[in-house]
């Protein structure tokens, strides 16, 4: 006996929260490793980065990569005349 609509509807929905809470707990952990990062505890950080699954890592390697792309961009806009 299939399981009714309102069971499947309910158990689909809790499945995209816990989705989105896990996301939300992956971007928490990158910003808690960037705060590290910009006191200079790198242990820390290395803590926090560790927490997140590997392709999590390469997402957060690459968004690093431009974002410090992007301020030395920026910072080089600032210094113009």
């Amino acid at each position: 006996m299939s399981e009714p609509k309102w069971q499947r509807d309910l158990r689909e929905a809790l499945e995209k929260v816990g989705a989105a809470f896990e996301h939300a707990h992956h971007v928490i952990l990158a910003q808690a490793a960037m705060g590290h990062m910009f006191r200079g505890e790198l242990e820390q950080a290395r803590d926090k980065l560790a927490e997140l699954p590997p392709e999590k890592l390469t997402e957060v390697s690459v968004a690093a990569a431009a974002l410090a792309s992007l301020a030395d961009e920026v910072a080089g806009e600032a210094k113009a005349p």
